[in-house]
């Protein structure tokens, strides 16, 4: 298929707002205004992970980093103390749609650096206090919650055992299918490029074992099919040939796997995976041409494997929904599913 300078530069006029969203966030900065308010009758210091504000009056408005939304801040004067408060995180919808982009990955770590990803769940805050001088409260009680929780939060609990299935389609690059292919067009006196790539569908089954919040282990048994079918009328002298060709190709694998999350948001988390395994094709070509049958078998085991560069899943507690990109034997375009944890 030849592609034209127009329809090049139109391609390209697409792919610009989202390869060039991350410079946009950038230019937005990396931190997010937060407001805090509450009764208190003097000057009080504000405590973030890496900045403090003192002698502020409230109500006003500091800035917290866009990475720390998830962190809490800590307030308290002379004679008041304040409960800590956390904004909280909720994603920022342009910046995940980037992923869309097929260029858009570089821009999309940025965003996940710099902190682009990231919005205040709540963007003013109203602060309840404490008289130190109060007996009644053990100081210490108080005190004690005023600790800052490690980078990236992530939730107190987590689900040991996670069983999802996917589905998804790409194009099939496998060479022992590619050639036979060629057989076909060159059996039809076609070129050999029209038969050169395919749209393959695929259905995995997967399991993982969750060693903590980030890492897990499993395997993914999986079905991958695709086919051909050529069919003609070729009228040679006094006789009409009816030469037909059909490649069947069947692939089952079994692939230890290991998954990775890499970031997590409110209820969003990102995700890696990579797979690699044996597996057995089926694969051969029947047909007839010019009344001579046609058969080629080309079956056997293979080594196959997937690497998922960026994965999304999205959901609470126990049901979970994903989105991924694979790159392996099949290049999945796009690939979804549904995961239950337990």
């Amino acid at each position: 298929m030849r592609i034209t300078i127009h329809a090049f530069i139109q391609a390209l006029l697409l792919l610009l707002p989202l390869t060039l969203s991350s410079c946009i966030t950038i230019l937005k900065g990396t931190k997010a205004d937060v407001t805090l308010t509450g009764s208190v009758p003097e000057p009080v210091d504000i405590r973030t992970t890496t900045d403090t504000f003192s002698l502020q009056q409230l109500p006003t408005t500091i800035q917290v980093k866009k990475s720390d939304l998830d962190k809490p801040i800590s307030v308290e004067s002379e004679h008041y103390l304040a409960e800590e408060v956390i904004p909280g995180q909720r994603s920022n919808i342009w910046s995940i749609a980037q992923l869309i982009g097929p260029l858009s990955v570089p821009g999309f770590i940025v965003d996940l650096a710099t902190g682009g990803l990231y919005k205040p769940k709540q963007d003013t805050l109203m602060l309840s206090f404490i008289d130190k001088s109060d007996s009644t409260i053990p100081l210490s009680d108080i005190i004690s919650k005023q600790k800052f929780a490690p980078r990236n939060v992530q939730p107190d609990y987590f689900y040991r055992n996670e069983i999802s299935f996917n589905a998804g389609f790409g194009l099939l690059l496998s060479k022992p299918y590619e050639k036979l292919s060629d057989d076909l067009c060159h059996h039809y006196n076609l070129e050999s490029g029209l038969c050169g790539l395919d749209l393959s569908g695929v259905l995995n089954a997967n399991y993982y074992y969750h060693l903590n919040n980030r890492l897990a282990l499993g395997g993914t048994f999986g079905f991958n099919v695709d086919g051909k079918y050529l069919e003609e009328e070729r009228p040679n002298y006094e006789l009409t040939y009816h030469n037909e060709g059909n490649i069947h190709y069947r692939l089952l694998y079994l692939l230890p796997s290991v998954k990775y999350t890499w970031a997590h948001l409110t209820h969003i988390s990102f995700y890696s995976r990579v797979a690699i395994g044996p597996a057995y094709r089926w694969l051969s070509l029947d047909g007839e041409y010019e009344q001579q049958k046609l058969h080629i078998d080309r079956s056997g085991w293979q080594v196959s494997g997937y690497c998922a560069p960026i994965g999304i899943d999205a959901g609470r507690k126990h049901v979970h929904g994903f989105l991924e990109c694979n790159v392996g034997s099949v290049l999945q375009l796009v690939t979804a599913g549904i995961s239950f944890r337990f």
